[in-house]
């Protein structure tokens, strides 16, 4: 894919990876419009349409169909896949032992564009869910049921409601994350009702890893053949 980009296309470019960076959705054409000083931006639908089509063929950008929302790819690659490595289990159950020195367990394949917006492969892990006291909760559609993976952002940028990796006595596991007062609370999200909520001190020796950005089912070969 070529790489180059015009003036005012890096231009679009640098306004769409600022808007969602710090609003979390794409902006509208006519905001795109606004921001190139269009007079009537909503009347030059068409040229920013041309800016967004001249960026997706250059591999900088993908829009998403029937939505229309824009997902931006790292300006300095046109890779469409990244390779995550898989470093073992972690637990929607009881904490288990994360198999961190296992880097043999293989890796995963994505796609960039299941993401919102372009994640650092760097400081992405994924992980085998083992347990079910995740399973009544969904990231886009997939359910944290035991055998799925899960992909996890490696950061400490985490806010109240977002679902992390816990570190708690060397081991793992994957909850909903509260604050209340000198408390953490990690709380499951089941549909069995014997899961109950891990209750930390703030200053209790843990660590919150990273949060889960996006969750993979794992059909087994026999299961996609009992659908035909």
């Amino acid at each position: 894919m070529e790489k180059s980009l015009t003036k005012i296309q890096e231009n679009v470019f640098k306004f769409i990876s600022s808007y969602i960076n710090k609003y979390g959705n794409s902006p509208t054409y006519v905001e795109i419009g606004t921001h190139l000083g269009y007079e009537k931006p909503e009347n030059n639908v068409n040229a920013v349409r041309k800016h967004l089509l001249a960026l997706e063929k250059k591999g900088y950008i993908d829009k998403e169909k029937g939505t229309g929302k824009i997902k931006i790819f790292n300006k300095d690659t046109t890779e469409v896949f990244i390779k995550v490595p898989i470093l073992g289990n972690t637990s929607a159950g009881v904490a288990t032992q994360i198999a961190t020195e296992d880097r043999g367990a293989g890796v995963l394949q994505l796609d960039r564009r299941i993401f919102d917006k372009f994640p650092d492969n760097k400081r992405l892990i994924a992980l085998k869910i083992e347990g079910n006291s995740m399973n009544n909760h969904e990231i886009k559609g997939t359910r944290l049921e035991d055998g799925n993976f899960v992909i996890v952002e490696l950061t400490d940028n985490i806010t109240e409601g977002d679902v992390v990796l816990a570190i708690i006595d060397d081991a793992a596991t994957i909850k909903v994350i509260s604050k209340s007062k000198n408390k953490i609370i990690l709380m499951p999200d089941s549909t069995d009702m014997n899961f109950f909520p891990i209750y930390l001190d703030q200053f209790a020796d843990f660590i919150i890893q990273g949060k889960v950005i996006a969750a993979l089912e794992n059909p087994s070969l026999r299961d996609i053949l009992k659908r035909r």
